[in-house]
């Protein structure tokens, strides 16, 4: 004879499976007396959604069980949305092996190959690559598979992306924090091109070499912000907590307010005149006082444009001219320009000149980090994956 457990108010009903469910009116030792209908329940499992997707022009594009289906669902023009927290499954990535192809890897791991915005809608993700590019084994160079471009958007600085890899293409952050106290942060790779940094949070930046990054707003940017020998870190505007340079390539600061601001080359603490935009003249300033740039470290100052008022041939900005006449004196004209290096001492309407007595601490150096930028910035998911051959 079938038996049919007994369903109570002790019985779990949430697991996937099928369930016969009747009701009894009294009882008796005999199931099948004073009894309703058999009716079969089946539970499914719960649908997860984790991402959506809207179409360029603002039709529904459907709701994904994760990051990476609605990444790959998504076209060009499109908003993928968070709809919860995504965290990459490290189990499924090794599962995988040595060879995989990257449909496979990119069913796991979230990979932007298309030109799409993402909003982070108070959400985090782990790990992202913006494009896709590995090294190549015989020639060492990296190869280029796609190409992403992606806008990051939200509301101020709510949402997270821990571990951001820009491998190819073009980024620009509008919103939300890169980095903090779970991930390294934004990491460009070497030639991947431009990205742009116009709001939120950076806690943390590497920029390698053939890279470009752009800054003109956000707040709160800190950490430890590398910049690589041929790489290049342009930072206009913005406010930054305690940020920390470390620099082989160029750094070329024209405006922002650091509550504190040092720079290394090689583990030297240098100059923070070095970190100056050369286009035009600037300084540091706390207040209406600008400060000595061959300090290397300051606190609570804003750079500003600046005209050089010399006091015994040096500015207290920092900069010094000792250039002198064969009758040993200066040799800064009354039209504010030193006759022998061309420096401009005094406002003018003139293109910047590169002084020929360069202080020493200007000169490029092309010493290289000596860690490795993969053990540097990538989680554990990303160490033996990405260095595998794609088949």
């Amino acid at each position: 004879m079938r038996q049919f457990p007994k369903i109570d108010e002790n019985t779990a009903i949430s697991e996937p499976g099928t369930y016969y469910v009747y009701a009894k009116t009294g009882e008796t030792k005999n199931y099948k007396e004073e009894r309703s209908a058999t009716v079969e329940l089946t539970v499914n499992k719960p649908v997860v959604e984790a991402a959506s997707v809207t179409r360029a022009d603002g039709t529904d594009g459907g709701t994904y069980e994760s990051l990476p289906a609605a990444l790959n669902a998504a076209q060009d023009g499109d908003t993928v949305k968070l709809l919860a927290n995504h965290v990459t499954d490290a189990d499924a990535l090794n599962a995988l092996g040595e060879d995989f192809t990257f449909e496979q890897y990119t069913s796991i791991v979230p990979v932007v190959t298309k030109t799409l915005t993402l909003d982070l809608n108070h959400k985090t993700v782990d790990y992202l690559e913006v494009g896709f590019s590995e090294t190549n084994e015989e020639t060492q160079k990296k190869e280029t598979l796609a190409t992403g471009n992606l806008t990051v958007t939200g509301e101020g600085a709510y949402g997270r992306i821990s571990n951001l890899m820009f491998m190819a293409g073009a980024l620009d952050i509008r919103s939300g924090e890169i980095g903090g106290s779970e991930g390294a942060g934004l990491l460009c790779d070497v030639n991947s091109g431009t990205a742009t940094i116009s709001n939120g949070m950076v806690y943390g930046l590497t920029v390698l070499e053939g890279a470009s990054v752009t800054v003109n707003g956000g707040s709160k940017h800190a950490g430890e912000w590398v910049v690589d020998s041929g790489a290049t870190l342009n930072i206009t505007d913005g406010t930054f907590g305690e940020v920390q340079f470390t620099r082989n390539g160029t750094i070329a600061i024209s405006g922002g307010t650091f509550k504190s601001i040092k720079s290394y080359i090689a583990e030297e603490l240098q100059p923070l005149m070095s970190l100056l935009d050369t286009q035009k003249v600037h300084a540091f300033y706390k207040g209406d006082d600008v400060q000595d740039g061959n300090a290397t470290e300051l606190a609570d100052v804003t750079v500003k444009e600046h005209t050089h008022a010399m006091v015994n041939n040096k500015c207290a900005c920092g900069l010094s001219c000792t250039h002198k006449n064969a009758e040993g004196a200066s040799t800064i004209g009354k039209d504010g320009k030193c006759t022998v290096c061309g420096t401009q001492f005094a406002a003018a309407s003139v293109k910047p000149i590169i002084p020929m007595c360069r202080p020493r601490w200007m000169r490029q150096l092309t010493i290289r980090p000596s860690s490795c930028w993969q053990t540097r910035c990538c989680p554990a998911i990303h160490m033996s994956a990405r260095s595998s051959r794609w088949t």
